[in-house]
Formats: C-alpha cells, sequence, structure tokens
C-alpha cells in the first residue's frame, strides 16, 4: 500500500450506479476519446494528460496549472485500494529526473450487507526524483501536512526552478484563497534536465511491488490555465505540445488525455 500519511478524514459514500457521467457517453465517444484528437499522442503505463517541450537549447524553468481535485471512486466493491494522483511537474518524459507536486487519492469499496460501502482519503505532496539516486522502494512523495484542501475545491500549483538543483513550489488552494509557498533541493546526484513540462493524472506505482496500482475511478480533471516558461526566455501553452492516453496492463486506454483550446488540459477515466 502507498504511503497514506496525513490523510483527509475518510469519506463513506456511494458509487455511481455504473459509472460517473463522463465527457464520453456512448462506445463510440469512448473509442474516439482513446483514439485523441492530436496526431503527436502518445501512450504510458502511467499518466494521462498533456506534455509540452521547449525550444531546441532551451529548458522549462517554469510551470503552472489549476484543476479542481476530484473525488475518486473504487472501480469494483472488492475490497482492494485504487488510486489516483492529479499533478503538475517538470522532466520525467524523456528524461529520469521529475520534479512535480500535486495530489494524490486512495479508495475502496465493500458490500455490506448488501450495501455498497466506500472509503475514500488524499494528501498533498510534493516531489523532486531520480531512480539514479536511491532505491525506488525507498522513495515516496513528501507530504505537505499543512496545506488545506477538499475534494471539489479548486488549487495551483506554480513551480519554478532558481537553478537546475533548486526549485520553488507554490501550492493555492483557490477556494480558500490560501498558498503554501516552499523551496526545496534537488537529491544528491541528480540535476533538472528541463526538456518538457506536463499536466497529468496518474496511478501511482507500488513502491514494494514496482508495478502500477489500480487507477481509481476519477471521473474527468481539467488542467485550466496551463503554461510553462523557458530559458529563452519564451512561453507556450499547452496546446504547443502532445497529449497522453494511459493504458493497462494489456494496452487497454483507461484514461484519455486530450488539449482543449490554448491552455487547457483535460482528463477522462474510461
Amino acid at each position: 500500500m502507498l504511503r497514506d500519511a496525513h490523510l483527509l478524514k475518510p469519506d463513506f459514500g456511494e458509487p455511481p450506479p455504473v459509472r460517473q457521467q463522463l465527457t464520453a457517453t456512448t462506445e463510440a465517444d469512448v473509442e474516439q476519446l482513446a483514439r485523441g484528437a492530436q496526431p503527436n499522442a502518445e501512450t504510458s503505463a502511467i499518466w494521462s494528460g498533456g506534455v509540452v517541450r521547449p525550444p531546441d537549447g532551451a529548458t522549462v524553468n517554469t510551470v503552472y496549472g489549476e484543476w479542481v481535485v476530484p473525488r475518486p471512486y473504487p472501480p469494483a466493491l472488492n475490497g482492494t485500494f485504487s488510486y489516483d494522483s492529479t499533478w503538475v511537474g517538470i522532466d520525467g518524459d524523456g528524461s529520469s529526473d521529475i520534479l512535480l507536486a500535486g495530489i494524490t487519492a486512495n479508495t475502496m469499496g465493500v458490500q455490506v450487507f448488501g450495501n455498497p460501502q466506500v472509503v475514500v482519503s488524499a494528501y498533498a505532496w510534493y516531489d523532486w526524483w531520480s531512480p539514479e539516486t536511491v532505491d525506488p522502494r525507498a522513495v515516496y512523495p513528501k507530504v505537505i501536512p499543512n496545506f488545506p484542501f477538499a475534494f471539489g475545491e479548486k488549487i495551483a500549483c506554480y513551480i519554478y526552478v532558481t537553478s537546475t538543483r533548486s526549485a520553488n513550489i507554490d501550492l493555492y488552494n483557490m477556494s480558500r484563497r490560501q498558498m503554501m509557498p516552499f523551496s526545496l533541493n534537488a537529491p544528491p546526484d541528480t540535476s533538472l534536465v528541463g526538456n518538457c513540462a506536463e499536466w497529468i493524472v496518474e496511478r501511482p506505482t507500488d513502491p514494494v511491488s514496482l508495478r502500477p496500482t489500480q487507477l481509481a475511478n476519477y471521473g474527468s480533471v481539467a488542467f485550466e490555465s496551463c503554461f510553462a516558461v523557458f530559458s529563452d526566455g519564451t512561453n507556450a501553452s499547452s496546446d504547443a505540445g502532445s497529449n497522453i492516453n494511459m493504458t493497462d496492463d494489456v494496452g487497454g486506454v483507461i484514461s484519455v488525455g486530450n488539449l482543449v483550446g490554448a491552455d487547457v488540459v483535460t482528463c477522462t477515466y474510461i
């Protein structure tokens, strides 16, 4: 089980009868979403969302995005935990390091005397990680213990690097008008590559088995006002990048990323 320190108070409730009403309402819609509208669509075993890259010779030094924290539901009422992480970050797509911050939720459901019972909890976190520095089994996101949020509230994440080994992160709860700024340094022997910026829904990797966890039914998420700033002084919105679709263990699409308009990245559970 993934680290679950400083979780929200467990919230018991019923899952949707079949699945939440999403952008995709028919099988044809699902297939079209899975194909994606962008010709440069990528696939990943753990990510869906959008990614943008700097011009040749430049690096990413700032990324920003806003989103409403989704309330997840378990895909099945079988007592198995499922997870979703929503975050903004730099690097990780084509580089081994990654600097990121966001929210992770987990949920589990069972039948109790014929009645569905669901528990869900979440925490805020940040991380600067590279598999080349430590055993991945020992790496967990760093929980942010005092950042207030709840499902359905809108948060913003602003990451800006001050060197290849130091950065600042501002997490802002836009619904409550509360901000938490902090600074961090890269782990030993790790430097920021700056090859991409991304807006992602992830199914985290289990630190024991090193396999992807089961993705929770998070419904849909829209990352808004998405932009990145590069070292050459230029900038780009998310529409200048590529979308990423998440696949399961047999290659089926389970979460779709789409670039919508100039600066919105949507992710939809399938």
